[in-house]
């Protein structure tokens, strides 16, 4: 068996090595590759993949995302790990591990994990090597219902089920879509003035500096740039049979980043937000407000996201999930999920338990 070890910079090669071969698993996507490899805080030294092969045939990987946290005026290296895969014949074996270990070495120790199942979750547990990051909690709101995307999975069998559950739902979404659409007049009828970004002006960047000293990433401008122009997923109808030979392929009909800043009625600047539109749902992934802005950001995210007829909007951030229990914004329902991320012991401090956590940290802010 051999293990090598790939930085940023060598992915795009790496990729095209790997689709060379007619058939089996590849490591990384072409795409994903490309992505990684324009990674602004990715240095030369930082590992970003590991592979395991055994004569020419991929036996485990685990991608890694370099990155850095911020906060309290510290500048640590940090490897989030994007992606952990072993081949279904060797479950068994130790090789997934011993790339985890590999990772956690090449990194002293700096490693982060934003999403896990609950296997890996045992795995990290097990270790001893990490501690927990404040909760994130993201809500869910739902505007429409798609009865059936939803109910399918208890109808596989019967397509009369799945054709009378989209006759239903045809049948009710046109009446909560004129509910909707006024709504979303009324919204658009405050004039609220906002402008849409694909780059990071000088302006924007200092606002952005403005609010963010208590966040775990900090993000500046060269990030959002890179995060924007770089996205990790292919429209549906892209290089179809390769992606397919990735484990973690990412595909979907729309996918796009926006820069959304919201203008006070004199102009001024007072709300920044990264949006993710993918499909029909849309994350609010980062957002930096003033503190009398909340019901101007509000109301301009729920006008895009009514005019743009998503079915969801997510929200990671705290006091705008309050605000939109006081206010009279329009959805059906609402779902909760807790995020509760992990970073290496090496981190930890009592500084790190009272950081802001946004629903882009570590690598979730490119899916």
């Amino acid at each position: 068996m051999t293990i090598r070890e790939y930085n940023a910079l060598s992915l795009p090669a790496v990729a095209a090595e790997w689709y060379q071969k007619p058939e089996g698993w590849v490591p990384i996507s072409r795409t994903r590759a490309w992505a990684m490899s324009r990674n602004p805080r990715a240095d030369e030294a930082d590992v970003a993949l590991v592979t395991a092969e055994e004569q020419g045939r991929l036996l485990s990987f685990i991608g890694v995302l370099p990155d850095r946290i911020r906060f309290e005026g510290r500048n640590d290296k940090v490897g989030w790990l994007s992606s952990w895969w072993v081949d279904p014949t060797h479950k068994r074996s130790t090789v997934a591990a011993e790339l985890f270990y590999r990772v956690l070495e090449r990194y002293e120790g700096r490693v982060g994990v934003s999403t896990f199942s609950e296997s890996a979750g045992r795995i990290y547990k097990a270790s001893g090597k990490f501690t927990a990051l404040p909760e994130l909690v993201r809500v869910n709101y739902i505007f429409r219902l798609d009865l059936e995307r939803h109910f399918w999975r208890w109808a596989e069998a019967a397509a009369p089920a799945r054709w009378g559950l989209a006759v239903a739902g045809g049948m009710v979404n046109p009446v909560l879509s004129l509910v909707k659409r006024y709504k979303a007049a009324a919204a658009q009828a405050t004039k609220i003035p906002i402008t849409y970004l694909k780059s990071i002006d000088e302006e924007t960047d200092r606002f952005i500096n403005r609010h963010n000293h208590n966040e775990l990433s900090r993000r500046a401008a060269a990030e959002y740039d890179w995060i924007l122009h770089h996205p990790m997923t292919c429209p549906e109808d892209y290089e179809d049979r390769e992606t397919a030979r990735y484990p973690f392929h990412l595909k979907c009909r729309n996918f796009s980043h926006w820069i959304v800043r919201v203008h006070r009625p004199d102009h001024s600047l007072a709300a920044v937000c990264l949006l993710l539109t993918r499909d029909n749902a849309l994350d609010v992934k980062y957002c930096h407000y003033d503190d009398d802005a909340l019901d101007l950001l509000l109301r301009v995210l729920w006008g895009h996201a009514l005019r743009r007829r998503v079915r969801r909007l997510s929200l990671y951030d705290e006091r705008l999930q309050k605000a939109v229990e006081t206010s009279r914004l329009p959805f059906l329902y609402k779902t909760v999920l807790n995020i509760k991320p992990i970073i290496g012991k090496v981190l930890e401090s009592s500084a790190l338990q009272t950081v802001r956590m946004q629903g882009g940290d570590g690598d979730s802010v490119l899916f």
